[in-house]
């Protein structure tokens, strides 16, 4: 049996921390080379921020792997790195992808009701941001690609992982599903990304393998860009 690794519950704020020191000074430094409009997105290039994009997501895939591997000398299947079961979980992830879909746009349309107003989707909001067609792929991909592969790791594979040996199962969901949303900066859709964490912590609890629910969080990005509310 694989012996578990000894991360801790301040490990999980300490990769944010590193998150958003070692992005800020990639920040510091594209402003140096290309001007102060790089931050405020008035005078950047596509290419600049395809590559603030790229670090963005990378750091954040790598941070929870360098935790695992290098400080605890861990091996990395324990944050759901395996192919193991794959037809099946890839099956899954789909499956419960569209599930979390339907559930989103069901809240969502009894926020409509209640309050009278839908807030627009913020990927949409960005999709509509794009000038070029070669912009919105981009941003596109970034979208059903980049993000969840990124958030996953750290979300469920690292965050969830700790929290559940911790706290139990069920804190674990709930507190990885709050991170997940928090992470989001958006409180308009704040319930909605946390019931969508809620089914990915699920899932992953299921399954152990980040391959279902970077597929389930891919497939519910993509419909709620492309279909909207059911």
């Amino acid at each position: 049996e694989m012996k578990l690794s000894n991360w801790r519950i301040r490990d999980i704020f300490y990769v944010l921390v590193l998150y958003f020191i070692v992005f800020s000074i990639f920040l510091f430094v594209e402003a140096k080379l290309f001007g102060e409009g790089v931050l405020n997105n008035t005078d950047i290039s596509l290419k600049l921020f395809l590559l603030e994009d790229i670090v963005d997501n990378l750091i954040l895939f790598l941070l929870p792997i360098f935790f695992v591997t290098k400080v605890y000398k861990a091996n990395i299947n324990e944050i759901g790195f395996t192919l193991q079961d794959l037809k099946r979980n890839s099956g899954l992830g789909f499956i419960v992808g569209v599930s979390l879909w339907i559930a989103a746009s069901i809240l969502d349309f009894a926020i409509e009701s209640i309050w009278g107003v839908s807030p627009i989707h913020p990927y949409i909001q960005q999709l509509e941001g794009a000038d070029t067609l070669i912009s919105y792929f981009a941003i596109l991909i970034s979208i059903i690609l980049l993000a969840p592969i990124s958030e996953e790791v750290y979300c469920r594979g690292f965050a969830y992982t700790i929290f559940k040996r911790r706290f139990g199962e069920i804190a674990g969901v709930i507190l990885s599903s709050l991170l997940f949303a928090g992470l989001h900066f958006n409180a308009l859709w704040f319930v909605q990304i946390f019931i969508i964490g809620i089914g990915l912590a699920l899932l992953f609890e299921r399954t152990g393998s980040l391959v279902s629910v970077i597929i389930a969080h891919s497939i519910s990005n993509l419909l709620s860009m492309y279909v909207g509310n059911i």
